[in-house]
């Protein structure tokens, strides 16, 4: 089994800004949009497929992320906050989604965002590109959630329907 499969891939990226005006933002993150597609290998050689997840965020203190020395519990390695970013993947059954019973998990760990000066807020979007070998589903939907360093959770968020062909 490959180490990537265990682990999700990787972070395509993080994007988010700072504005001068300091909008009224409560401390803990809030999700307000998702989106999920499947998108190619960029290795020609590899058949994999890939699920690129889109989560747009707020965050009115700024402490979203971990460093990569933040291993010492809550943020211990195998701890319940040890990932910051949970995805949860629901396969559809009939007419309706329940949690997929998966042999490894998708959850990731962001690193550290919060912004040098004094407007800490966070506005943003996190790009997160998932590997998706290994998975047999037909169709399925991602539910998502972030957790700030003061270990606040957001909202939940859910993708539309995918569909794996």
């Amino acid at each position: 089994m490959k180490l990537s499969i265990i682990v999700p891939l990787f972070f395509a990226g993080i994007s988010f800004t700072a504005c001068l005006d300091t909008p009224d933002l409560p401390p803990e993150p809030r999700l307000s949009q998702v989106s999920a597609r499947l998108i190619d290998s960029l290795d020609l050689l590899d058949t994999n497929t890939f699920c690129r997840l889109k989560v747009s965020f707020t965050d009115g203190d700024g402490d979203i992320g971990l460093d990569a020395g933040d291993t010492l519990p809550p943020f211990n390695p195998g701890g319940e906050f040890y990932y910051n970013l949970l995805v949860d993947v629901y396969e559809k059954e009939g007419d309706s989604f329940k949690l997929a019973e998966l042999p490894f998990p998708f959850h990731s760990r962001i690193g550290n965002l919060t912004p040098q000066g004094q407007n800490k807020t966070l506005i943003g979007t996190i790009t997160y590109d998932m590997d998706l070998s290994g998975i047999e589903l037909d169709t399925f939907q991602l539910r998502t959630r972030l957790i700030d360093r003061a270990l606040n959770i957001s909202n939940e968020v859910q993708s539309s329907e995918i569909v794996l062909e």
